[in-house]
Protein backbone atom coordinates (compact mmCIF):
# COMPACT_ATOMS: atom_id res chain seq x y z
CA UNK A 1 0.00 0.00 0.00
CA UNK A 2 2.59 2.40 0.71
CA UNK A 3 4.97 1.39 -2.15
CA UNK A 4 1.53 2.10 -4.32
CA UNK A 5 1.13 5.29 -2.89
CA UNK A 6 4.52 6.31 -3.33
CA UNK A 7 4.39 5.44 -7.08
CA UNK A 8 1.99 7.83 -7.50
CA UNK A 9 3.04 10.51 -5.29
CA UNK A 10 6.36 10.30 -7.65
CA UNK A 11 4.34 10.43 -10.78
CA UNK A 12 2.37 13.17 -9.59
CA UNK A 13 5.42 15.08 -9.25
CA UNK A 14 7.12 14.45 -12.30
CA UNK A 15 3.79 14.79 -14.38
CA UNK A 16 3.28 18.62 -12.43
CA UNK A 17 7.01 19.37 -13.04
CA UNK A 18 7.05 18.64 -16.47
CA UNK A 19 3.93 20.76 -17.28
CA UNK A 20 5.62 23.67 -15.26
CA UNK A 21 8.95 23.55 -17.44
CA UNK A 22 6.97 23.31 -20.62
CA UNK A 23 4.53 26.83 -19.26
CA UNK A 24 8.13 28.16 -18.34
CA UNK A 25 9.62 27.72 -21.58
CA UNK A 26 6.53 29.31 -23.53
CA UNK A 27 6.27 32.30 -21.46
CA UNK A 28 9.80 33.49 -22.04
CA UNK A 29 10.41 33.06 -25.62
CA UNK A 30 10.36 35.94 -28.00
CA UNK A 31 8.91 34.99 -31.02
CA UNK A 32 9.91 36.16 -34.60
CA UNK A 33 6.42 37.86 -35.21
CA UNK A 34 6.89 39.35 -31.72
CA UNK A 35 10.35 40.87 -32.72
CA UNK A 36 8.92 41.66 -36.51
CA UNK A 37 6.40 44.33 -33.78
CA UNK A 38 9.20 45.70 -31.97
CA UNK A 39 11.47 46.47 -35.40
CA UNK A 40 8.41 47.62 -37.22
CA UNK A 41 6.66 50.29 -34.85
CA UNK A 42 9.64 51.55 -33.15
CA UNK A 43 12.34 51.84 -35.65
CA UNK A 44 13.29 54.89 -36.73
CA UNK A 45 16.02 55.69 -39.88
CA UNK A 46 17.17 59.20 -37.96
CA UNK A 47 18.20 57.99 -34.71
CA UNK A 48 19.62 55.28 -32.42
CA UNK A 49 16.30 53.75 -30.09
CA UNK A 50 17.85 52.73 -26.40
CA UNK A 51 15.86 49.88 -24.69
CA UNK A 52 16.68 48.41 -21.76
CA UNK A 53 18.19 45.21 -22.52
CA UNK A 54 14.97 43.24 -20.87
CA UNK A 55 11.31 43.42 -21.87
CA UNK A 56 9.06 45.44 -19.17
CA UNK A 57 7.17 42.61 -17.24
CA UNK A 58 5.14 45.44 -15.22
CA UNK A 59 1.41 44.89 -14.22
CA UNK A 60 0.52 48.79 -14.57
CA UNK A 61 -1.14 48.31 -17.31
CA UNK A 62 -3.71 45.58 -16.18
CA UNK A 63 -6.70 48.19 -15.06
CA UNK A 64 -6.60 49.75 -18.53
CA UNK A 65 -7.22 47.09 -20.54
CA UNK A 66 -11.22 47.69 -21.29
CA UNK A 67 -13.23 50.04 -23.40
CA UNK A 68 -13.90 52.14 -20.91
CA UNK A 69 -10.58 52.21 -19.41
CA UNK A 70 -8.64 53.06 -22.77
CA UNK A 71 -11.26 55.63 -23.46
CA UNK A 72 -10.20 57.53 -20.58
CA UNK A 73 -6.17 57.73 -21.58
CA UNK A 74 -5.35 60.75 -23.83
CA UNK A 75 -4.31 61.01 -27.26
CA UNK A 76 -6.23 61.05 -31.04
CA UNK A 77 -8.28 58.73 -31.68
CA UNK A 78 -7.74 55.21 -33.12
CA UNK A 79 -7.09 55.31 -36.97
CA UNK A 80 -7.07 52.90 -39.24
CA UNK A 81 -6.09 54.26 -42.80
CA UNK A 82 -8.55 57.03 -42.95
CA UNK A 83 -11.52 55.91 -40.68
CA UNK A 84 -11.51 56.35 -37.22
CA UNK A 85 -12.41 53.40 -35.11
CA UNK A 86 -13.11 52.45 -31.69
CA UNK A 87 -11.52 49.97 -29.39
CA UNK A 88 -14.30 47.53 -29.68
CA UNK A 89 -13.89 47.03 -33.65
CA UNK A 90 -10.54 46.11 -32.50
CA UNK A 91 -10.78 44.11 -29.45
CA UNK A 92 -13.42 42.08 -27.81
CA UNK A 93 -14.54 42.06 -24.53
CA UNK A 94 -13.07 38.01 -24.60
CA UNK A 95 -9.83 39.71 -26.28
CA UNK A 96 -9.41 41.96 -23.37
CA UNK A 97 -9.35 39.09 -20.91
CA UNK A 98 -6.49 37.54 -23.16
CA UNK A 99 -5.11 40.42 -23.00
CA UNK A 100 -5.37 40.76 -19.23
CA UNK A 101 -3.96 36.95 -18.66
CA UNK A 102 -1.23 37.90 -20.56
CA UNK A 103 -0.15 40.46 -18.59
CA UNK A 104 -0.41 38.48 -15.70
CA UNK A 105 1.85 36.07 -17.11
CA UNK A 106 4.18 38.30 -17.84
CA UNK A 107 7.88 37.97 -17.33
CA UNK A 108 11.15 39.35 -17.62
CA UNK A 109 12.96 38.15 -21.11
CA UNK A 110 16.41 39.68 -22.79
CA UNK A 111 16.18 40.52 -25.99
CA UNK A 112 18.39 38.85 -28.46
CA UNK A 113 20.01 41.95 -29.80
CA UNK A 114 20.59 39.86 -33.07
CA UNK A 115 16.62 39.68 -34.01
CA UNK A 116 16.28 43.31 -33.34
CA UNK A 117 17.07 45.94 -36.81
CA UNK A 118 20.48 48.13 -36.60
CA UNK A 119 18.88 50.99 -35.02
CA UNK A 120 18.39 49.64 -31.07
CA UNK A 121 20.95 50.10 -28.88
CA UNK A 122 20.30 47.83 -25.68
CA UNK A 123 21.52 48.63 -22.44
CA UNK A 124 22.08 47.02 -19.35
CA UNK A 125 20.51 49.68 -17.13
CA UNK A 126 17.30 51.85 -16.70
CA UNK A 127 18.64 54.93 -15.88
CA UNK A 128 19.18 58.05 -18.05
CA UNK A 129 21.85 59.84 -16.03
CA UNK A 130 23.95 60.43 -19.69
CA UNK A 131 22.88 64.02 -20.97
CA UNK A 132 24.18 62.81 -23.86
CA UNK A 133 22.14 59.83 -24.65
CA UNK A 134 18.38 59.62 -25.41
CA UNK A 135 15.45 58.79 -23.40
CA UNK A 136 15.64 54.55 -22.28
CA UNK A 137 13.17 53.00 -22.55
CA UNK A 138 11.49 49.66 -21.16
CA UNK A 139 8.99 48.16 -23.74
CA UNK A 140 6.51 45.41 -23.35
CA UNK A 141 6.87 41.60 -25.08
CA UNK A 142 4.13 41.82 -28.20
CA UNK A 143 0.90 40.98 -27.09
CA UNK A 144 -0.80 39.45 -30.70
CA UNK A 145 -4.76 39.06 -30.96
CA UNK A 146 -5.43 38.58 -34.60
CA UNK A 147 -3.92 40.80 -37.06
CA UNK A 148 -3.38 43.52 -34.06
CA UNK A 149 -0.66 44.18 -31.26
CA UNK A 150 -0.58 46.19 -27.92
CA UNK A 151 2.62 47.06 -26.12
CA UNK A 152 3.52 49.38 -23.60
CA UNK A 153 6.57 51.61 -23.58
CA UNK A 154 7.47 53.38 -20.68
CA UNK A 155 10.49 55.62 -19.76
CA UNK A 156 11.18 58.19 -16.63
CA UNK A 157 9.09 60.82 -18.99
CA UNK A 158 5.91 58.59 -19.82
CA UNK A 159 4.04 55.75 -20.90
CA UNK A 160 2.55 55.04 -23.81
CA UNK A 161 0.02 52.14 -25.02
CA UNK A 162 0.58 51.47 -28.78
CA UNK A 163 -1.73 49.33 -30.93
CA UNK A 164 -0.54 48.47 -34.31
CA UNK A 165 -2.29 46.58 -37.11
CA UNK A 166 -0.43 44.16 -39.56
CA UNK A 167 -0.71 45.37 -43.02
CA UNK A 168 0.07 42.97 -45.39
CA UNK A 169 3.57 41.86 -43.92
CA UNK A 170 4.12 45.27 -41.88
CA UNK A 171 2.95 46.42 -38.63
CA UNK A 172 1.81 49.78 -38.40
CA UNK A 173 0.49 51.74 -36.04
CA UNK A 174 -3.33 52.84 -35.59
CA UNK A 175 -3.13 53.99 -32.07
CA UNK A 176 -1.15 55.65 -29.29
CA UNK A 177 -2.50 56.20 -25.93
CA UNK A 178 -0.62 58.18 -23.12
CA UNK A 179 -1.01 56.44 -19.49
CA UNK A 180 0.95 59.68 -18.26
CA UNK A 181 3.61 61.96 -19.82
CA UNK A 182 6.12 64.56 -17.92
CA UNK A 183 7.05 67.62 -19.60
CA UNK A 184 9.58 69.60 -18.25
CA UNK A 185 9.26 73.86 -18.27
Amino acid sequence: MKSNILILMTCIFFISWKSFSQEKTNNTIITNEEYNVINDIFSTKSKSVEIYNVTDFSKTWLSLMSVVELDKLLGPPCNDGNRIIKWIDIFSKDDFRKIRDKIIQSKPMVFDKSKLNNCFITLDYYDNSNKNSTLVSSISKPIIIREYAIVKRSSQIGEVILIAKKNESKWEVICRKFVFQTSYD
